[in-house]
């Protein structure tokens, strides 16, 4: 039996059975005095605030459609990027076909890519089985020019002369311009990419490399790195052991990068999975989990999905799917995840085996959860510190429920980096964990998940989506139609446990409801919420809610399993449902900011980097809840008298080693959050850290091509290094002599020497980390 057949045959045995429980569930629901409120049904596309993109190729949503938005023209509003995988072009079967819709501004109404419109451009993938699409982000802008680019993932590519099957897998990055204007076929250009497009190839056959892709800065240099899940690499003799590559983001990556030989100049780095079959790296994402201001990898090691048994065209049952990391074999297929936190020399090698002493490891609670299945940050309860969201698309929901998948909040603290949380008790760790099931038996619940604020409250808001969900609109029955569940964040923690088919009493929580079940649509459900995003596509300030619906069938259902993305105003949706803040907030009033060591004395200057640092800070018209922003970062603070009318604020700089690594004055500002953002308030500094400071460079060249440097200042460190960027890559030094407290030399070999008139940025770093302020000189 094909997989479309197995598909359905399933599918009605599901729906019969549903049929005769929907009606227990409903009455279950009320129990504890909850109910989760229909907010927009999707099956009417002419709603203000509801823009819908419909897909123009025939089964290119089959096995999955994902979604990314991001300003690619730099226009002010973002532009949604759709991707049909499984599409195929002419007789290459399912090369894959990347959409790219530029937002013209519009909120409402509908466009139809059979039309081919004007403001919709394609990339065609390269050869049968590439695949290209299977994954999608544009959270990034890989070379510094200001304007987002586009990361891509084809799982299903083969090398040249290796035949069908090699699987491999690239990536490409499509760069962001201000005349963006892409349309571009890759079988044309014989595995040289047009131009405004990088290739990045996997090194070795078999590893799936694009199965997930992200960007973000996760070496803190200011220029967005692609981090590229390839969940079946092999290492040490173990089989698809799974990890992720990192190809670091620069002004001058060229366009074809091979990591089996990198161009000189491309830094790369490797994330390398556990045990065999684990699968890391089919899910990953980039976020700053400990306020550092540098990005952290997120990685699962879980993968369950259609696109998983893709191997040929001719064979698409037969890959790996239905895996997971099995917390050492305790536990088959409960799934785990990593976060590997961000720092700005990364080795060539990190083995999840042996991970760093900070990283923080989560694990599954039961056997067959799949945790990782998807992977996600954001500040849900507004406490200034990032909160780990990770889903579970099997997870074993309480009261025998079944496996209704779930997503965990995992909320920061300081103590995040270097915990291990086992779910299967999550109170050991010390940690608070919430954790939220779905509603029915497979509905997949966590299968996608996602947070953005889209109603400028500044709270992350959640976004679960349950893509096999079967529920009743007005008596009609729509089976694997899917859904999402809407929790918009709150200032304090969400319950513990928070369940779907017995809501809590208290706790809004909305429903955005696909439009067709097996009945209605043209072969089986839509599977609306398979894969989630969200950013400002009409250019109104507010982010925008962004899900697709792989199996949605185009315009008057006349594309099958074309796939069609519905986008929801922030704005609009959050007005409907009566979440707008509209009161004005009170812009805080900044009285006093002291600097305090070891909680005695004021001073007003500190070595950085020495703990028992921390900031006393006075203001009127604040709250518990006001922001503190120190050098423009927010950040935790604790509120010693929450009941005082003006509450004051300490922020503990070991808390916060970014803060206390930083050279020079501690400029401190507050900030109101509720019911809306208030504008900053005055700054005062608070106190000065000395570390190294330079006042001057000077740049001499060799005869030889050599560059030497003169890096003059003050409180230079005997011993260290010295940090030379230029055009967002590192470059290598031949030494650095520490002479004296003001003044160091340095030597740039020939063939590492920027060309002239390049633009390098210098720092000065400690052997504790402690970074001087950077200062820039031209090469010559």
């Amino acid at each position: 039996m094909s997989k479309m057949g197995m598909r359905s045959h399933y599918s009605l045995i599901i729906g019969f059975i549903l049929s005769l429980l929907l009606p227990f569930i409903a009455i279950r629901a009320t129990a504890q005095g909850g109910s989760i409120e229909l907010a927009v049904d999707t099956a009417n596309t002419n709603q203000d605030g509801l823009l819908v993109l419909f897909g123009g190729l025939r089964q290119q949503g089959e096995i999955g459609l994902p979604v990314a938005a991001g300003d690619v023209n730099g226009d002010g509003r973002a532009d949604v990027i759709f991707c049909g995988m499984y599409g195929s072009s002419g007789n290459r079967e399912n090369n894959g076909i990347v959409n790219f819709y530029i937002s013209d501004g519009r909120d409402s109404g509908s466009v139809d890519a059979a039309q081919n419109p004007s403001n919709i451009f394609k990339l065609a993938g390269q050869r049968s089985g590439d695949l290209l699409g299977t994954s999608v982000s544009a959270n990034g802008d890989v070379n510094g020019d200001g304007i987002r680019d586009v990361a891509i993932g084809a799982s299903g590519w083969d090398a040249p002369g290796a035949g069908i099957g090699d699987n491999r897998g690239a990536a490409y990055v499509v760069l962001g311009s201000p005349n963006f204007s892409l349309n571009a076929d890759l079988s044309t250009l014989d595995g040289n990419p047009p131009p405004g497009v990088i290739a990045i190839y996997s090194p070795q056959a078999g590893a799936r490399m694009g199965i997930w892709i992200d960007e973000g800065d996760v070496d803190g240099d200011g220029i967005a790195d692609i981090i590229i899940g390839a969940d079946q690499i092999n290492f040490g003799g173990l089989q698809h052991v799974g990890g992720a590559y990192i190809v670091f983001g620069s002004a001058s990556l060229p366009r074809v990068i091979d990591l089996a030989n990198p161009p000189a100049g491309v830094r790369t780095a490797r994330i390398v999975g556990v045990r065999q079959e684990d699968h890391w790296g089919a899910a990953l994402q980039v976020g700053d989990i400990n306020n550092d201001g540098i990005g952290d990898v997120i990685i699962g090691g879980s993968i369950n999905r259609d696109s998983g048994s893709y191997v040929t065209p001719q064979d698409q049952e037969n890959g790996h799917a239905g895996r997971a990391a099995d917390f050492g074999g305790l536990r088959p297929q409960c799934g785990e995840a990593f976060v590997i936190y961000g720092q700005r020399n990364w080795p060539a090698d990190t083995f999840l085996s042996n991970p760093p002493g900070t990283s923080t490891h989560i694990i599954g609670a039961n056997a067959e959860d799949y945790l990782g299945s998807q992977v996600h940050s954001g500040d849900i309860n507004g406490d200034g510190r990032t909160d780990l969201i990770i889903g579970a698309l099997r997870a074993s929901a309480p009261d025998n429920q079944g496996q209704t998948g779930a997503v965990y909040v995992i909320y920061g603290s300081a103590t995040l980096a270097g915990a291990t949380i086992d779910l299967a008790n999550p109170g050991a760790s010390g940690q608070r964990v919430s954790s939220i099931y779905g509603e029915h038996n497979l509905d997949c619940a966590g299968d996608s998940v996602r947070t953005y604020d889209i109603n400028k409250d500044g709270l992350s808001d959640l976004f679960i989506g349950s893509p096999e969900r079967t529920f009743l609109v007005n008596g009609q029955e729509r089976e694997d139609a899917g859904v999402t569940e809407v929790i918009y964040g709150q200032r304090d923690f969400l319950p513990a446990v928070i369940k779907f088919y017995d809501p809590p009493a208290g706790l809004r929580i909305f429903r955005l409801a696909g439009a067709h079940g097996d009945l209605q649509g043209l072969e089986g459900g839509d599977e609306f919420s398979y894969r989630l995003s969200g950013a400002d596509v009409d250019g109104d300030g507010y982010i925008d809610y962004i899900a697709n619906a792989m199996h949605g069938d185009g315009a008057g259902n006349g594309v099958l399993n074309g796939g069609n993305v519905y986008i929801f105003s922030g704005k609009k949706l959050s007005a409907k449902l009566g979440m707008l803040p509209t009161e004005q907030t009170l812009t805080p009033v900044l009285t006093s900011a002291k600097l305090v060591l070891n909680g005695t004395g004021t001073v007003q200057q500190a070595n950085a980097g020495q703990s028992g640092l921390s900031i006393e800070i006075v203001g009127t018209s604040t709250r518990v809840d006001t922001q503190v922003l120190i050098n423009g970062a927010v950040v935790a603070a604790h509120v010693p008298n929450p009941n005082d009318p003006n509450p004051s604020f300490v922020v503990l700089l070991d808390e916060h080693p970014s803060v206390r690594n930083s050279v020079g004055p501690l400029a401190v500002k507050l900030r109101n959050v509720s019911p809306g953002l208030s504008n900053l308030s005055n700054e005062i500094v608070a106190g000065t850290l000395v570390g190294p400071q330079i006042t001057n460079v000077k740049v001499k060249k060799k005869t030889t091509g050599a560059l030497l440097l003169k890096i003059f200042g003050a409180n230079f460190p005997s011993s260290g290094t010295v940090s030379v960027t230029a055009n967002g890559s590192q470059v290598l030094l031949d030494f650095a002599s520490f002479d004296a407290a003001d003044f160091i030399s340095a030597k740039i070999g020939a063939q590492a020497a920027p060309s002239p008139g390049t633009t390098m940025r210098i720092r000065v770093v400690t052997s504790q980390g402690i970074q001087s302020n950077e200062l820039t000189a031209t090469a010559k």
